[in-house]
């Protein structure tokens, strides 16, 4: 992927933090960067939350790193129920106790991202 690395410094993250995130190795997501492995559609949209972009940015596409759609980060983040049922429409149940500190971990690298 073109913009990964480029992407994932500017947000501050490590390839190990990121891996974190992802629930993958170090070694994935060094492969990514390389252009050695192609990420999952479902790892490429979330790589497009995490770093506020498209996947046609990440793919190198199109050169406009505007996100698609711009919603309200914050009203999401702060709404548990609100992820119970993004997660209940995605998978058809509720998500795990392992699932919910993923989003944790997800939700505190996005407000960090804010913060810089």
């Amino acid at each position: 992927m073109i913009r990964l690395k480029e992407l994932r410094t500017r947000k501050g993250l490590t390839q190990a933090k990121l891996a974190k995130l992802l629930k993958c190795s170090n070694n994935t997501i060094s492969r990514y960067e390389l252009g050695e492995r192609e990420p999952s559609f479902d790892t490429l949209k979330e790589l497009a939350i995490l770093f506020e972009t498209s996947t046609s940015y990440l793919l190198g596409e199109t050169d406009d790193s505007s996100p698609p759609q711009k919603e309200n980060a914050s009203a999401i983040i702060t709404d548990a129920e609100a992820l119970r049922t993004y997660f209940r429409s995605k998978k058809g149940r509720d998500p795990t106790p392992e699932e919910f500190l993923r989003i944790d971990d997800f939700v505190e690298t996005f407000i960090k991202g804010f913060d810089k």
